[in-house]
């Protein structure tokens, strides 16, 4: 209804857009749509529309960000209304494949399709997993995308330089949280020893803003028009891709180990608190959580970090858990 609406609109006063706008002119026409006047709003909501791909980015990074809810709300709209650009013509053939069938499939083939794209050969796969964190209209799959490129990386890993140039090439320049962290995590992999602590900071950043995300989400309480979005989580869980369903845990994972390679160890202890915290929530009182924390305690340990046993300690003073 909405895109129907403004698409009228552009012909009454609407100026033909360039297909390459600035950024700062499409980031004017999405702050546009929170606008008093309803005429201002209706002709941005048609000149966003009349970009299409070009403005994907914004508006997506605006769905999941503002904090201005008409213009989350009004972002999300415009931009399921648009077609998924997802291929690139370099694509290799096979990951090709996996890009049609993900976007065709239902969200269970859907997560399939991811799993399979980052397990071609060559890397093939990777950017196009990338470019799917970017770009698809689900943020379940988006972010699941996202997680799957994160759990990759170890320090020291011989194969993530190449992994994270392909990472790089598909997030390209989105401002949308999960591909803000992949650029962040990129960034630090590849600084010296003594440039990291920024790269840090840009990835804490990235991880506020999904989670604030999740929480816009859930106040628009509007559900998605995308219909694969309601069961994508499910799907997800199904597949048991990583024994949880919480992006936020992985990311968490990941900028903790990144401030232990940073030195950065009290703050890598603040995240620690927060992950045992998360898995208090999430799981009932018993042997379901005190394994998940056990879970956690010895990766936090692998990456360096064995003193978060002390946080156990102080927060659950009669939990029984070995020390790993």
């Amino acid at each position: 209804m909405l895109v129907a609406l403004v698409t009228g609109a552009a012909g009454v006063g609407a100026a033909p857009v360039s297909d390459h706008a600035a950024p700062d002119v499409i980031a004017e026409l999405v702050g546009q749509l929170g606008a008093g006047d309803y005429a201002v709003r209706e002709i941005a909501a048609a000149r966003l529309v009349e970009l299409g791909g070009p403005a994907a980015d914004a508006l997506l990074t605006a769905a999941e960000t503002s904090t201005d809810l008409e213009v989350a709300l009004r972002a999300r709209w415009l931009v399921e209304a648009m077609p998924a650009t997802l291929g690139a013509a370099d694509d290799a053939p096979a990951a090709a494949v996996l890009v049609d069938r993900f976007q065709a499939g239902d969200a269970s083939e859907r997560a399939r399709s991811l799993l399979r794209l980052l397990r071609l050969d060559d890397d093939a796969g990777i950017a196009p997993l990338a470019r799917i964190a970017r770009l698809d209209r689900s943020m379940s799959l988006s972010r699941l995308a996202a997680r799957l490129l994160v759990r990759e990386w170890l320090p020291d890993d011989p194969f993530w330089p190449s992994v994270r140039r392909h990472v790089a090439a598909g997030v390209g320049t989105s401002g949308r949280p999960a591909a803000r962290f992949l650029r962040a995590l990129v960034a630090f992999s590849e600084a010296p020893a003594d440039d990291r602590t920024r790269h840090v900071a840009e990835a804490q950043a990235a991880l506020a803003l999904v989670e604030g995300s999740a929480a816009v989400a859930e106040e628009s309480d509007t559900e998605s028009t995308d219909p694969d979005e309601e069961d994508a989580a499910d799907a997800v869980a199904a597949l048991d891709i990583t024994g949880n369903s919480d992006a936020v845990r992985d990311m968490r994972r990941c900028l903790c180990a990144m401030q232990v390679q940073a030195g950065l160890r009290d703050e890598a202890l603040v995240q620690a608190a927060r992950l045992f915290g998360m898995r208090d929530a999430a799981a009932s009182r018993g042997a379901g959580r005190d394994a998940a924390i056990a879970e956690d305690l010895v990766w936090l340990t692998e990456r360096g970090l064995p003193e978060a046993v002390h946080l156990l300690e102080r927060r659950w003073p009669g939990l029984e858990i070995d020390e790993p």
